[in-house]
């Protein structure tokens, strides 16, 4: 047998022969892609917050494209969305998001709908070092009493809309001899909901005179309305931050029992399709929103919309405005990061602007909530949409409707 001729180099002949052969085969291959980004999403596709995910799914999906100019890509890779239903329980979406961190290997999480569901999700995020982006879920205890380095929000918290709403009393005479109710639903959300109007109302010179919780499932409000109306004197306005599903069916009952003609309700307004569905029941209602398709005028706002109603044949919905906001906010700390790296990723998102459907945003570094403005409405009948849509009474700035720094 003979031995391998060597070269020069030191390299036998058969093994030079083999790299050179080994080299023509890869030049003539095609690049390999680069592998895609996952970014997971844990929200109520099922549930009593079941339209919530769907509107926060249809605008997250609307602004990564609108950040990504249609190409669904960052720095060549491929955005891959990978969504888990929470189904409303906190457990299941603890579940869903410790599957996407261990087994997808999610470089971020979006997400959910339902506050409850929230909590467990942000001490996952802190636990695995992975930034969470919440949106829609509205308990302003998510920014701060669980906080930590890796939670980020787009959506507003409660206590905007109250403050929004107290700023507005503020700049008209205040609200001095004016006595208030609340009816809310018994969760985190409710409870948030509940904490904040009263703080916001008494600051500006109201009266507080209470509040009824009832279940979050409830379907028949005829003795909760019966037992408001009951109350001797009536309290001039009743503030009502219902959500779910129950929400229309509240809205009916209360103007079958004439309870609008007695006081002044007031509250977080409902989105395109509670309103629609609603008609003419809750016209008259005052209270703030922080998204309403025809109000703000703005680039980002106008591919919403237009993509919106050519997509799903109505207008978006209440909590696709800032659920754009986070499509938006995870291309930019993709971007910034220049890949996946869990600290790049916290760096970018902190102090970070987004001119989203609703002007600029701005996620304070201090307590990583989306400082924004906030708008004033009134629902006024409109025979020709056959809904109260809301009339802008007045825009409350990002500063005025801004919450309280937490106390650390």
């Amino acid at each position: 047998m003979h031995a391998a001729r060597v070269l020069k180099s030191g390299v036998p002949i058969v093994l030079a022969g083999l790299l050179t052969s080994t080299f023509a085969s890869a030049l003539a291959l095609p690049a390999q892609a680069a592998a895609p980004i996952n970014i997971g999403v844990v929200t109520s596709i099922t549930g009593p917050l079941a339209d919530y995910g769907q509107q926060e799914l249809r605008g997250l999906k609307l602004g990564l494209a609108y950040a990504t100019h249609g190409t669904m890509k960052v720095d060549g890779r491929r955005i891959n969305l990978i969504v888990r239903d929470d189904t409303g329980d906190p457990a299941t979406g603890e579940q869903q998001m410790k599957n996407l961190i261990l087994s997808n290997h999610v470089a971020m999480v979006q997400g959910p709908a339902d506050s409850a569901v929230s909590i467990p999700m942000e001490q996952l995020a802190g636990e695995y070092k992975v930034p969470l982006i919440v949106d829609p879920a509205a308990d302003d205890d998510l920014t701060t009493t669980y906080l930590n380095p890796y939670v980020f929000r787009t959506a507003v918290n409660t206590y905007m809309y109250a403050k929004a709403y107290a700023s507005y009393l503020n700049t008209h005479g205040g609200a001095k001899g004016v006595t208030f109710y609340q009816f809310a639903p018994n969760y985190v959300f409710g409870t948030s909901s509940v904490k904040d109007w009263a703080a916001a109302l008494s600051s500006a010179g109201a009266t507080n005179k209470g509040v009824t919780y009832a279940p979050i499932t409830t379907t028949d409000f005829t003795s909760y309305i019966d037992h408001i109306l009951s109350m001797k004197p009536l309290p001039k306005e009743l503030v009502v931050t219902w959500a779910g599903v129950g929400a229309m069916t509240l809205f009916q009952q209360m103007a079958q029992a004439g309870l609008y003609a007695k006081m002044n309700v007031i509250g977080a307004i409902g989105g395109y399709n509670g309103l629609k569905a609603l008609g003419k029941a809750d016209d008259g209602f005052i209270g703030v929103t922080d998204y309403y398709y025809t109000i703000p005028h703005n680039a980002a706002n106008t591919y919403l919309t237009s993509h919106y109603e050519e997509l799903y044949s109505n207008p978006p919905d209440l909590f696709a405005g800032t659920s754009f906001a986070a499509g938006q906010a995870i291309v930019q700390a993709l971007a910034k990061a220049k890949g996946t790296n869990a600290q790049a990723i916290t760096k970018a998102l902190s102090g970070m602007k987004i001119n989203g459907p609703k002007g600029q945003i701005y996620i304070r570094p201090q307590d990583h909530q989306a400082i924004q403005p906030m708008y004033v409405v009134k629902l006024v009948w409109n025979a020709g949409i056959g809904y109260a849509a809301p009339q802008l009474v007045e825009t409350v700035s990002a500063q005025q409707s801004a919450p309280p720094l937490p106390k650390r």
